[in-house]
């Protein structure tokens, strides 16, 4: 399964509950840092 979750605008605070739980769950994890600079920590939600 893929999913596609949305970091929000700032740091790892914006990210929904539901978005959490479903990062837990998965296997590998990649973020997309080009787009955008985020400066949160994405260790501190998995």
């Amino acid at each position: 399964m893929l999913y596609l979750i949305g970091l929000g605008l700032w740091d790892e605070g914006d990210i929904s509950l539901k978005a959490i739980g479903i990062l837990k769950k998965c296997e590998e994890v990649f973020i997309e840092t080009y787009t955008n600079k985020w400066l949160g920590n994405i260790t501190s939600l998995v």
